[in-house]
């Protein structure tokens, strides 16, 4: 695994020192080096971890239950790590099927319709944020999970799934509970729900039917790479040309210009000689 780490520290390396920008740029590279970076991380605790344990493990060790503690907090930050890691190197798995037809609209669906949820995530922040609000103002007396902005805030967002109470909300005021909840139910799922579906199928609708989306994105990738390997090649040659080698062509033009000049000069003084010699 280590060894396996180092190869492709340096693979992902060597892309970013060529290009820099339009490696930060692709999200999928971010993927690559969180992989790296949780790679080593699980190592790094993956010692820490066995070391704190087997100081744990010794005969005739510590007795202290603080010791026993941070071993076991160890272990458990050992697992999370771990967890991190596996999960960007499956999410690597649907890189691999980014020339399917099917995937390939799903990503194109996402990225096209980037900038207007954008816009209607903010509008629906703002909405959440008031409800929020109100919630935390009419019921953070007698109800818990309205007692402050963040448990409000997570009350708010477990409504949105459809996980509600209205019987505590009529409890605590038989007026302002169901108006509440009904403002907030027709607001949230009937207007700003739909607005976000109808955004997301009117986007996929439009990328499904380009019949060409396969084949434009086989042709871009293609180019990527002959780009990237020209530009690789082009590179290792002003390496590996040396300035004695440049010097050389350089006197070699030079020679070759005075010979052609010496040439021309030749053939036009033999031309005016035959020129002259068919005049007399």
């Amino acid at each position: 695994m280590v060894l396996f780490l180092f190869i492709f520290m340096y693979k992902e390396g060597k892309l970013l020192m060529v290009q820099p920008v339009e490696y930060l740029l692709e999200v999928w590279n971010w993927v690559e080096l969180l992989v790296i970076l949780a790679g080593f991380s699980t190592l790094g605790v993956y010692f820490q971890t066995q070391s704190v344990i087997d100081q744990v493990s010794k005969p005739g060790g510590h007795t202290q239950f603080s010791v026993y503690r941070r071993a076991a907090g160890w272990v458990e930050v050992y697992t999370y790590v771990t967890a991190g890691l596996i999960c960007c190197v499956t999410l690597k798995l649907v890189r691999l099927l980014r020339f399917n037809k099917v995937v390939q609209v799903l990503f194109l669906t996402i990225k096209t319709s980037f900038k207007p949820l954008a816009a209607f995530m903010l509008m629906a922040g703002i909405v959440m944020m008031a409800f929020t609000q109100l919630g935390s103002l009419l019921f953070g007396s007698n109800l818990e999970t309205y007692s402050s902005i963040g448990s409000s805030l997570a009350s708010i967002c477990l409504m949105t799934i459809g996980s509600f109470d209205t019987a505590e909300l009529t409890e605590v005021s038989w007026i302002y509970g169901p108006i509440f909840f009904f403002l907030f139910q027709v607001i949230m799922q009937f207007f700003l729900m739909t607005m976000f579906m109808a955004i997301l199928m009117d986007t996929y609708a439009d990328v499904d039917g380009n019949t060409e989306t396969q084949k434009l994105r086989m042709m871009a990738y293609m180019r990527e790479e002959i780009i990237t390997k020209k530009r690789k090649m082009h590179q290792t040659v002003k390496k590996e040309r040396r300035p004695q080698d440049i010097s050389r062509l350089e006197i070699r033009h030079v020679n070759l210009r005075v010979d052609l000049s010496v040439y021309r000069k030749t053939f036009d003084h033999t031309s005016n000689t035959l020129e002259y010699g068919e005049n007399n």
